[in-house]
């Protein structure tokens, strides 16, 4: 799926392999190819590469002038194609082995390239590359000043021109000025958003010029060109800007402690040990010998009165979030994760905080989205306590921040339990699902996977968070919400964790200090940020 060795570029297919003859391969093409291209053959065993360079148009063709080959070194090939068209096959030798109905790829396409690199490439373009084009207009006439212009390519009367005049002209020195010359130096406009596409020089025969003059000349010119292009923008009147209500500052109160659970279990063992408040997964990370369960099923057995609220995904699709809205019950408490959730369920009337997945990093973050009707803002866990603090003093919102636990640092749509065979997309029954799995870095380090029963996989991070040692600083701070991230957790170590939690809390609540660092736990970005 990615690779640090190969950009895994997936190509644009160009055909099939159509017919296979002792080393032979003919290939059915469904585009042009053209000499120089590099094509990808995917097999059962894998890909094989081969740049196009002897490829012909019939077998018996291929087969003489690899004979030849063989036996005359550096023999001639007259015969191999420059370019093959749709619907029409051509053969060629590939090294490994390839099965008949085989896809082809092309990966890199020759002709593009070479218009790439003809355009790009020349000495011209170097200098020459704004979309903009304009006309540069040079004088060089003996005794008056030297002279640079430029206008529009477009405009035919040079309503807009600019003009830029130095010392006057004189004999030359040592070596007279050429168009040439002019023309290198005058054309050096790189990083300017013109291109000159037609000269009108004027040069009287042996006289001279500094180039740095002539540098600063056009510079001089092209700033005023600038000018006069913008100056409409420049002098327009802009509308008032709308002035935004007064949101007043959220007021501090208990200190809750909440915890992300995965299922029903989960949510017993954090409640028993303390916790305030549950995020229930909405997305359901066990297979099952049945159908996908609804994640309220997991809601039965606690009554009416438990703090439970429902942690949507960081993902979701037009037909995920209509699934979402018929399963979830009016009334319910929700974490939104991405602002279609906040539209939709906002307009459906639920109670919404907003998740992690916001990466709500700025006081402006947090106050468009108390505008929208969110209730509490998750922060970003990138943020440092600097970052934390400067949004805290004037959040019009409650704050919430994860202190414990493997941070999810990649959602991908494909599901990387594929990589050991054929899938039946039926999620919900996938015995792979059943077992731990780790991806292991190039550094030995190993993250854990888990999918989700919509097919994608949630990358952990391979050292846990642990902030909870630092309770008291984040009371200081104003967070109001503290979140223990369980979903990695077994019901014995969420107890355990969640215990523990808890004590740092109530240790920093009552300012009466706080619980000592454990080794192998990272503070993430909170003393040293992210620049």
């Amino acid at each position: 799926m990615m690779s640090y060795s190969r950009p895994n570029n997936q190509g644009v297919t160009v055909g099939r392999v159509a017919k296979l003859a002792n080393g032979i391969v003919a290939v059915a093409l469904t585009k042009d190819v053209n000499a120089g291209d590099v094509l990808e053959f995917r097999t059962s065993r894998g890909r094989s590469t081969v740049k196009l360079e002897r490829f012909w148009g019939s077998l018996e063709v291929a087969r003489k002038n690899i004979e030849v080959k063989d036996r005359v070194r550096d023999a001639k090939d007259n015969n191999s194609l420059t370019q093959a068209a749709s619907n029409s096959q051509i053969f060629l030798q590939v090294k490994d082995p390839v099965s008949i109905g085989d896809r082809v790829f092309r990966v890199r396409n020759a002709a593009l390239q070479d218009a790439a690199e003809s355009t790009y490439g020349n000495d011209l373009f170097k200098g020459n590359n704004g979309v903009v084009e304009i006309v540069a207009s040079i004088t060089a006439k003996l005794d008056e000043p030297l002279s640079i212009g430029f206008c529009l390519a477009k405009d035919v009367n040079a309503s807009i021109a600019s003009v830029a005049k130095g010392h006057t002209v004189e004999v030359a020195k040592t070596r007279p000025l050429t168009e040439d010359a002019i023309r290198e130096h005058v054309g050096r406009i790189g990083g300017t958003p013109f291109s000159i596409c037609s000269w009108d020089i004027s040069l009287d025969e042996g006289v001279g010029a500094g180039f740095s003059e002539i540098h600063k000349l056009r510079s001089d010119a092209l700033e005023q060109l600038s000018s006069l292009l913008l100056k409409p923008w420049r002098e327009r009147k802009l509308a008032a800007r709308e002035k935004l209500s007064t949101l007043s500052v959220a007021q501090k109160g208990k200190v809750r402690l909440a915890v992300i659970v995965a299922d029903a279990a989960g949510a017993k063992a954090a409640l028993r040990a303390g916790a305030d408040l549950l995020y229930l997964h909405e997305l359901n990370f066990e297979a099952n010998d049945g159908d996908i369960i609804n994640p309220l099923d997991a809601l039965k057995g606690f009554s009416a009165k438990t703090p439970i609220k429902m942690l949507l995904p960081a993902i979701t699709h037009d037909y995920d979030l209509e699934e979402l809205a018929d399963e979830l019950e009016c009334g319910m408490a929700l974490v939104a994760n991405n602002l279609g959730e906040i539209e939709l369920f906002g307009n459906l009337g639920f109670e919404i905080d907003g998740g992690q997945s916001l990466n709500i990093t700025n006081e402006q973050s947090v106050r468009a989205l108390a505008r929208l009707g969110i209730k509490q803002a998750w922060l970003s866990p990138e943020l440092s306590c600097h970052n934390i603090a400067e949004i805290s003093a004037s959040s019009p919102l409650p704050l919430a921040l994860t202190v414990f636990g493997k941070q999810e640092v990649m959602v991908t749509e494909h599901c990387l339990l594929m990589a050991q065979g054929p899938c039946d997309q039926n999620c919900a029954k996938c015995v792979r699902r059943k077992a731990p799995r780790l991806l292991e870095d190039r550094k030995g380090y190993k993250l854990p996977v888990q999918t989700d029963n919509n097919g994608r996989s949630h990358l952990y991070n391979a050292v846990a968070l642990d902030l909870i040692p630092s309770m008291p600083e984040l009371v200081t701070l104003g967070i109001s919400t503290m979140v223990v991230d369980a979903t990695l957790l077994t019901t014995k170590e969420i107890k355990t964790e969640v215990e523990r939690a808890v004590r740092a809390r109530d240790l920093a609540v009552k300012g009466a200090g706080s619980l000592p660092k454990r080794e192998g736990y990272t503070t993430g970005h909170l003393f040293r940020g992210i620049y």
